[in-house]
């Protein structure tokens, strides 16, 4: 057995046995499944809104998008930073493993933390629409938006798992970590508020890591024909229209974030004690 294989079966072990992981994953399937069962709950109700694929996506896919990305985020923290107040790390390299394969290890654990929140929400938008009594009759399962979406999804995923794995790696404890986590997401909310009354920024601004994200999980980038409907909405209220980037970019921004704090997570490895 490889090497590669053995590190990767060593650290969803310990992932299994965190208390974190479990409770992490569960929040997060409950604040799913109440989504769902709300949307299920409006298509037993007369008159109500069909909880049928595809249609039902563009509904359903922004809570997990919303809520996903984030708490995928504090799970990573959860996983990887105790390793440095347990002082696990250093025994790791003490048994024999290098600094590089003690990242690889924690980093391969990501992208399958990345496919379970995709598993949890969409096995439970699949209960959903079985139990749903508007659930038969769909003409398809998914849309070329349907598609789209999906992948900002999974783009945002990847871009607050590997901000978290930064976290952990700069920070090295998971309280203090989550907490400048959620100020910088605080900060950049005010930020762009305060900013975006100069024009000239709010270019700049757009491509932000949380703007970058609300634009990658919300409807209007992926359903180009809502957008209209909003931007008469703002004007009527005397609110400037919005302006949304090209998909391409934000999609480029996310990847390059990502990658960059990836690279920034392993060279910090590198060149710091454990």
């Amino acid at each position: 057995m490889s090497r590669t294989v053995v590190l990767f079966k060593n650290e969803v072990l310990k992932a299994r046995k965190r208390l974190a992981f479990w409770v992490t994953t569960g929040v997060f399937a409950f604040f799913i499944a109440a989504g769902v069962a709300a949307l299920v709950r409006e298509a037993f109700m007369e008159n109500g809104r069909p909880f049928a694929f595809p249609e039902v996506w563009e509904r359903f896919l922004p809570m997990p998008a919303q809520a996903g990305p984030i708490m995928l985020a504090v799970l990573v923290i959860l996983l990887f930073a105790p390793e440095f107040q347990w002082r696990t790390a250093r025994q790791n390299v003490i048994d024999g493993l290098s600094k590089e394969q003690f990242y690889w290890g924690k980093l391969m654990v990501l992208p399958a933390l990345v496919v379970l929140f995709l598993a949890v929400s969409f096995a439970i938008a699949g209960v959903g629409a079985v139990v749903s009594p508007s659930a038969e009759g769909s003409s398809s399962f998914v849309r070329r938006t349907d598609l789209s979406f999906m992948l900002g999804y999974v783009l945002l995923l990847v871009l607050w798992g590997s901000t978290g794995f930064l976290l952990a790696a700069l920070i090295r404890a998971s309280g203090p970590a989550i907490g400048v986590l959620m100020v910088y997401i605080l900060v950049e909310q005010i930020m762009g508020a305060v900013l975006g009354r100069i024009e000239s920024l709010r270019p700049v601004l757009s491509f932000l890591p949380q703007r970058v994200s609300e634009s990658l999980g919300g409807n209007l980038l992926h359903y180009p024909d809502q957008l209209p409907q909003v931007n008469a909405g703002r004007v009527s209220l005397g609110m400037d229209p919005l302006d949304l980037p090209a998909k391409e970019a934000l999609v480029l921004a996310a990847l390059a974030y990502s990658a960059l704090f990836l690279v920034l997570a392993f060279f910090n490895l590198r060149k710091r004690d454990l």
